[in-house]
């Protein structure tokens, strides 16, 4: 069996998420992440698939359990384009300007697909700002990233330019911390030439060119996180 590390990953984050009578209770450590995501499900339940939220008490949102697989390992070039279209129009709704946004956590375990339907899930994380293309690397990165389509690319940016056209800026958004200095506070895990690539960053314009370097933040996230968790490489392969 190959190692998922993005599994790994998930397993390890999913606190104050449990499934009880059928429905998913999720816990909250404070009043404000909670009205977060009230408010987050509800605007972006607008334009795609969501579980339907059954009830709200001081600290919990009870939400309607989705029976279905995971988008994890997905290999299907509709489906990611479809994940890609989703993640576009999250950051267009959610956004400071064209590259700060709010992060998605678009990993593919919040993603859930039931009988042919995408239902995104989770927005626990959506309480800062990330470059878009840091979301988009941790949505492409972790099946395609031996050999990314440029198509994808490409893909996220049309769908960007027609709901960025559609969606006015978040002005909520204004006083989050720049995303720049929380990624030079990350920078401990990475090649000490990373933070000079991370300067040449455009936070406020999409630049293609500047994927690269979020795709390459990805992979230093990811063997930070093996190191930390003592993952070896040889316990991948089993």
């Amino acid at each position: 069996m190959i190692f998922n590390l993005e599994e790994y990953i998930m397993d390890k984050s999913k606190q104050g998420i449990k499934i009880e009578n059928g429905v998913v209770i999720k816990t909250h450590t404070n009043k404000e992440n909670l009205n977060n995501e009230i408010e987050i499900v509800k605007k972006y339940g607008r334009y795609v698939k969501v579980p339907k939220i059954l009830d709200i008490s001081e600290h919990n949102i009870t939400y309607e359990l989705i029976n279905g697989t995971s988008a994890m390992s997905n290999t299907d070039y509709g489906v990611t384009r479809d994940l890609i279209e989703e993640l576009a129009i999250f950051h267009s709704l959610f956004r400071k300007n064209r590259s700060s946004v709010l992060y998605r956590d678009a990993i593919t375990s919040n993603s859930i697909i039931s009988e042919q339907v995408i239902y995104q899930i989770d927005f626990s994380s959506s309480n800062r700002l990330v470059h878009c293309f840091d979301d988009l690397a941790l949505l492409v990165n972790p099946n395609w990233n031996q050999a990314i389509p440029d198509d994808f690319i490409t893909d996220y940016l049309i769908q960007r330019e027609k709901f960025d056209s559609k969606f006015g800026l978040d002005e909520k958004l204004r006083e989050l911390t720049d995303y720049k200095s929380i990624i030079r506070n990350m920078s401990q895990f990475c090649e000490p030439a990373f933070e000079e690539e991370i300067d040449k960053v455009s936070f406020s314009e999409i630049r293609r060119k500047d994927y690269i370097v979020f795709n390459k933040f990805r992979e230093y996230r990811a063997e930070f996180y093996k190191n930390l968790w003592g993952i070896s490489n040889d316990s991948q392969n089993k």
